[in-house]
């Protein structure tokens, strides 16, 4: 992914630990492993089409537009 601000979707390539190695649609072959800024647990699937956001090779997920991975539930106390 460029140095530019990003924007847009992006596919999961590979899932490193919990964290989606991702390229964005329509941008460089660069990739990068983003970082979760959702409210909620969500393991991805190699595949899913996620919402992100970022520049100088960090990215944030802010949001899963098409997934085959789960939701995680968990109790707060």
């Amino acid at each position: 992914m460029s140095d530019g601000v990003y924007i847009g979707p992006a596919r999961v390539l590979a899932v490193e630990g919990d964290r989606p190695r991702v390229q964005a649609l329509g941008g460089s072959c660069a990739t990068a492993v983003a970082e979760w800024a959702i409210p909620f647990r969500y393991e991805p699937a190699v595949g899913d089409l996620l919402l992100v956001m970022g520049q100088h090779g960090r990215y944030w997920v802010t949001g899963v537009v098409h997934g085959a991975g789960r939701v995680v539930s968990r109790n707060i106390q």
